[in-house]
């Protein structure tokens, strides 16, 4: 579970963005149906099958990030702030702790203990077959899952993560945004 916990972290920061990209694509869809339909050569059926996936697909990733809001919330206010500033403004360990006045090494164990807290609290309700199962159609995410799973055997916590914050998520999830653009395009 602690590399879904991982991944939950690493990915809050875009799930806004690609929901946005989402309600502009069923914009697009719904305000310029004829060019739409005459483009993907679809009928109107097709186009309101394409809304409601897209739709569907924005409720998931919402709820993701009530997942993941729910998590946070069960941390202490100076371990929320850690986790959002290694986490979701892509800090260093170094640079969290010059931003927060602690030790580096006061860092580097709250992240160990922040990581322990959320994956207890996501033990408490999810497994990690459910994850699977509810986000295996989101290519990005199953992506950075998967980095994590084959990785954190063979690299610390902060490599993992400064790793896969330059590599994985921001490809991944440029990558997932274009897609969507392109298939209503």
């Amino acid at each position: 579970m602690e590399n879904w916990t991982k991944t939950l972290l690493i990915s809050y920061k875009y799930l806004s963005t690609i929901v946005s990209t989402i309600d502009e694509m069923v914009g697009k869809i719904s305000l310029n149906s004829y060019i739409y339909n005459r483009k993907n050569t679809c009928d109107t059926m097709g186009q309101f099958d394409k809304i409601i996936e897209l739709n569907d697909r924005k409720c998931n990733l919402i709820n993701l990030k009530v997942i993941t809001e729910e998590a946070l919330g069960k941390l202490k206010e100076k371990e929320l702030r850690i986790a959002m500033l290694i986490y979701v403004d892509g800090l260093t360990c170094d640079e969290t702790a010059s931003a927060m006045g602690i030790s580096r090494r006061t860092v580097f164990r709250k992240k160990n203990i922040i990581l322990d807290k959320i994956t207890k609290v996501l033990k408490e309700k999810y497994s990690c077959e459910y994850f699977i199962k509810n986000y295996i159609n989101e290519q990005w995410l199953m992506e950075l899952y998967y980095y994590y799973c084959n990785k954190a055997k063979t690299m610390t916590i902060e490599q993992t993560i400064d790793l896969a914050e330059e590599v994985d998520s921001g490809r991944a999830i440029y990558k997932t945004i274009k897609e969507l653009q392109r298939s209503i395009a």
